[in-house]
C-alpha cells in the first residue's frame, strides 16, 4: 500500500498573502506616522533613508514568500507499508516507522489543521496537510493508536503575556492622565519605545518554553523578535538623530 499526501499550498498561499499585506500596510502606516513627526525641512532626508529600506523589506518578504511556497509545493509525505517517508522534491529526507508511534495528536495551529506524531525519541508536526482526516485514519490503522486532541494553538496572547505587559498598561494609563502636564518623559516616542521594549522582554523571556515544542511556534517567535529588534533600533536611531539635529 502506498498513499501520497501533500500540503494544501493554495490555502497557505492565500493566508500568507493576507498576513504579508497586513505587515506591509502596518509598516507603511508606521513610516507615514513618523514622517509627519519630523521637521518639514528634514522630511526629504527621512525619505532618502527609509524609502530604500522599505523597498528592501518588501523584496525580502516577497522572496521569502516565494521560497516558502516552493518548499511546500515540493514536500510530500508517503505512507508506504508501515513507514512514513518525507520527500522534498524527489529526495527522501526522512523515514519513520509508524509501528513505533506512541501518540497521535490532532489540533489547530494559526487556523490550520495540525497533526503531531510522537515517537519515544522524536516528534514531528504536520501543518495544513491535504486530506488530513484520511491521513490520520491511515496512521491510526497502522499504529493501532487513537488520536488525541491537542489544545496548544500557538497563541501567544495568554494571561502570562498580560502580566508581562502590565508595566506598559500602567505607563499608558499614566500617559493618558498626565500627558497635558508636559512632563519630559511622557510623549508618544517614549510610550512606543517603552511598549516595544516590554514586548521584546516578553518574547525573549516570557513565552512558555512548552509552547516551543514544535517548530512552527519557535519560528514565529523568532520572526516577532526580529521585527521588534528592528523597530527598537529604528526608534533609537530616530531619537539619536533628533538629538543631533538630523531630523
Amino acid at each position: 500500500m502506498e498513499r501520497i499526501f501533500s500540503y494544501d499550498v493554495q490555502l497557505y498561499r492565500k493566508k500568507l498573502l493576507i498576513r504579508l499585506t497586513v505587515v506591509l500596510f502596518s509598516f507603511t502606516a508606521f513610516l507615514v506616522w513618523n514622517y509627519f513627526q519630523v521637521e518639514v525641512e528634514a522630511r526629504m532626508d527621512f525619505l532618502k533613508i527609509f524609502i530604500p529600506l522599505s523597498i528592501f523589506l518588501a523584496i525580502f518578504l516577497y522572496r521569502n514568500f516565494l521560497k516558502q511556497i516552493k518548499l511546500l509545493s515540493e514536500t510530500a509525505f508517503v505512507i508506504r507499508g508501515k513507514n512514513l517517508i518525507q520527500f522534498e522534491g524527489k529526495v527522501e529526507v526522512n523515514e519513520m516507522n509508524l509501528v513505533g508511534l506512541v501518540k497521535i495528536q490532532v489540533g489547530e495551529y494559526k487556523s490550520f489543521p495540525r497533526i503531531i506524531l510522537e515517537w519515544e525519541e522524536r516528534a514531528i508536526s504536520l501543518i495544513n496537510l491535504k486530506d488530513h482526516n484520511e491521513f490520520v485514519g491511515l496512521i491510526e490503522k497502522i499504529s493501532k493508536l487513537k488520536h488525541e486532541w491537542n489544545e496548544q494553538t500557538g497563541n501567544f496572547f495568554t494571561k502570562r503575556m498580560f502580566y508581562f505587559l502590565l508595566p506598559s498598561l500602567i505607563y499608558l494609563v499614566g500617559f493618558l492622565i498626565l500627558y497635558k502636564n508636559n512632563l519630559p518623559f511622557l510623549n508618544f516616542k517614549t510610550l512606543f519605545l517603552f511598549i516595544n521594549c516590554n514586548l521584546l522582554i516578553y518574547f525573549l523571556y516570557g513565552v512558555d518554553q512548552k509552547q516551543q515544542e514544535y517548530n512552527g511556534i519557535y519560528q514565529t517567535r523568532r520572526k516577532i523578535i526580529f521585527i521588534l529588534v528592528a523597530i527598537f533600533f529604528y526608534q533609537v536611531f530616530i531619537e539619536f538623530s533628533s538629538s543631533l539635529g538630523m531630523f
